[in-house]
């Protein structure tokens, strides 16, 4: 478990600080864990589970795959996620609500501006 523990953090590129931060403990905390010197508690498979969308039974046994993949796609988990402000996520919706010409003149727009290549 000790070892699942580490392999998430190291997946997600977050530090013990920045991996625990989210689940209110120390690095410390995540340190101890990580060697082995210390177990999960119920409490912290859970806020693991959520937080980073875990399969607690993964995190638990090793069986499954390492992230739950949902059937249903959330736009306001993905900017809670993302911390987009109102106006970002507004932008985002309202995107989506334009007709199609309007959308890819705007798409245009974008890819001529940034220089995106898709």
């Amino acid at each position: 478990m000790n070892e699942r523990l580490k392999l998430i953090r190291k997946t997600l590129s977050l530090n013990q600080a920045a991996f625990g931060d989210r689940l209110g403990v120390t690095p410390t905390a995540i340190s101890r864990i990580e060697k082995g010197e210390r177990s999960l508690t119920d409490q912290m498979f859970l806020a693991i589970s959520r937080e980073y969308n875990v399969n607690e039974n993964w995190l638990r046994t090793g069986n499954g795959d390492m992230f739950v993949h949902p059937d249903t796609f959330s736009l306001d988990e993905l900017a809670k996620k993302n911390n987009l402000t109102p106006l970002e996520l507004d932008i985002v919706k309202a995107l989506m609500t334009i007709d199609e010409k309007a959308r890819q003149s705007l798409v245009g727009h974008f890819k001529k501006h940034f220089c995106l290549p898709y």
